[in-house]
């Protein structure tokens, strides 16, 4: 079981007050700003996960041992692993409607991703600045691993090949630019999912 801390139960503490389903053990909770894709988060988690485990059965017992709860909320990247865990995933980013296979096996993998992160952190090898890429190569090389698994029309165009450069967002201030960004995105899906109008422009006063 992932490892816990007063920090870390504080946030399972407060993603079940976020709940919107459950399955394999594992709680789904729902933080992000856009409360019209709950149900789309449940619905696409749930095959998710069953994709793991009926073609990769070895790391599904990962991905069921080292994530306690998977959260949707906005992110700088797609997906990002919590101590006690926690699995962020940024779900507006998968878009569905547009080849809903070839997303399901996409999302798939980043839970995989994701919990090889949980593995390594709970066998005492903690992510640094000096070797975060390391960390990140070995994550991306068990996504492909269960990709590989998987038969599909897309064959090797599946797999993933593993780019440094991905995962630098440059500074902090940054990463809460592009926080700040998504959130912005999912309240406008919010408002053309309840068919509200924009919000007035703001008016400056010299």
């Amino acid at each position: 079981m992932p490892r816990s801390s007063p920090i870390s139960r504080f946030r399972i503490w407060l993603y079940r007050q976020l709940l919107v389903g459950e399955h394999a053990g594992i709680l789904l909770a729902d933080a992000n700003r856009n409360p019209h894709d709950n149900r789309l988060f449940v619905e696409k988690t749930r095959p998710a996960l069953d994709l793991i485990a009926q073609v990769d059965p070895r790391r599904f017992n990962r991905v069921r041992s080292h994530l306690a709860c998977i959260v949707n909320i906005e992110l700088a990247m797609g997906g990002e692993y919590a101590a006690g865990g926690i699995c962020h995933v940024d779900f507006g980013r998968l878009d569905f409607t547009r080849h809903p296979e070839w997303y399901l096996c996409m999302y798939a993998a980043l839970l995989v991703h994701e919990a090889t992160h949980g593995f390594l952190r709970d066998r005492g090898v903690r992510r640094t600045r000096r070797n975060i890429m390391e960390h990140e190569r070995l994550c991306r090389a068990e996504e492909n691993r269960f990709l590989a698994r998987i038969v599909s029309p897309w064959g090797a165009q599946l797999r993933k090949p593993f780019h440094p450069e991905s995962w630098d967002i440059g500074s902090g201030c940054n990463r809460i630019r592009l926080i700040r960004k998504r959130r912005q995105e999912e309240e406008s899906k919010a408002r053309a999912a309840a068919n509200f109008p924009p919000p007035p422009a703001t008016i400056l006063h010299s």
